[in-house]
């Protein structure tokens, strides 16, 4: 085929020469289309089932190009919101303010990740310290470690996938150096990216269970201990779980085909776990305030036991001194 291309452009001086734009454009003859599979774009938020085009001008200059086509419609509309309408100059100051952010928050996820350690450390170590609130503080920790690695794995496979950039030169066949369509990264992202989702679900559910325990503390006391965990750790982490697998299963349905998941925060799948972890904020805003109206409650109870007792001991105090003063005056007269 090369060498059918070869004569074909040299019998016809007209053509388009291979050039390196976003990949590599094979050397083309004149007044021809070209049509490339969108799978060989680098970007995550690509549709690989869609193609883009390119035309050769009878000139033998290439038309520009556009990858609109490509993109899903909710991932096209953010970038263009946030980066495509930014002049090339703006465009670096927000790659590189994004790419600050990004290190930043690496290093207060390596920060979380150490202390968290240190925390389940001393909570394992020291037994006195083992109980049923602890209990519930060691399973937070936990569902937040999760959490935590799931999310720097992810981060750690991205930067790799963006290291793995083909070559930046092509030959005058036309060689293309394409992006594989299918690789270890596009297989194990979307496990990572549910683990992560996991790991968040059961951080805001035994956040829920930290509600609980202390409302039922101020206020009432229904569940036994061992119903207590027993339920609670199907809240923490049985309830997650579904809700995870649930969405995933949604995902790999609805949306096999977008690379690892991406801008999954803005489908409108997203609420089959977005929604329980709203609805235990409101709850727990809930407890807050039924907690602090208890521990204001108690206080002004306190408050006022307190005045009592002081108003009976100043009573008491004001009745000795009167005998002692009277007494004072007696003996002291005589």
């Amino acid at each position: 085929m090369s060498e059918s291309m070869n004569e074909t452009l040299s019998s016809d001086d007209s053509y388009c020469p291979a050039i390196f734009e976003y990949l590599c454009w094979p050397q083309t003859n004149a007044d021809y289309l070209v049509n490339i599979s969108c799978g060989v774009l680098r970007h995550p938020g690509v549709d690989s089932s869609k193609f883009f085009s390119r035309y050769c001008l009878p000139s033998g200059k290439w038309s520009n190009v556009s990858f609109a086509s490509c993109f899903y419609p909710d991932i096209l509309a953010l970038l263009d919101k946030s980066y495509i309408r930014r002049p090339p100059e703006e465009r670096e100051v927000f790659e590189r303010i994004v790419r600050v952010l990004r290190y930043l928050e690496l290093a207060g996820l390596s920060i979380s990740f150490t202390s968290i350690l240190v925390s389940l450390f001393i909570f394992f170590s020291f037994k006195a310290l083992y109980n049923s609130r602890t209990k519930i503080h060691i399973n937070l920790l936990l569902a937040i470690l999760i959490q935590i690695i799931a999310r720097v794995t992810t981060y750690g496979l991205q930067m790799a996938q963006l290291k793995n950039s083909p070559k930046n030169e092509c030959d005058v066949n036309g060689s293309l150096y394409p992006y594989p369509i299918t690789t270890l990264f596009d297989s194990i992202c979307p496990l990572f990216i549910s683990f992560l989702q996991f790991g968040i679900t059961a951080m805001f559910m035994w956040m829920l269970c930290e509600g609980i325990h202390l409302n039922s503390i101020l206020t009432v006391s229904v569940f036994k201990n061992h119903f207590k965990t027993y339920y609670f750790h199907i809240i923490g982490w049985v309830f997650p779980f579904c809700l995870t697998l649930s969405w995933s299963i949604v995902m790999f349905i609805k949306e096999h085909d977008r690379r690892c998941f991406n801008n999954y925060n803005h489908l409108k799948y997203y609420w089959i776990i977005d929604g329980p972890r709203y609805a235990v904020m409101i709850i727990n805003i809930i407890f807050l305030l039924n907690i602090t109206r208890v521990l204001m409650v108690k206080i002004k109870q306190g408050s006022d036991k307190q005045i009592r007792e002081d108003k009976r001991r100043g009573s008491a105090n004001a009745k000795t001194e009167s005998v002692t003063h009277f007494l004072d005056q007696l003996y002291g007269s005589s």
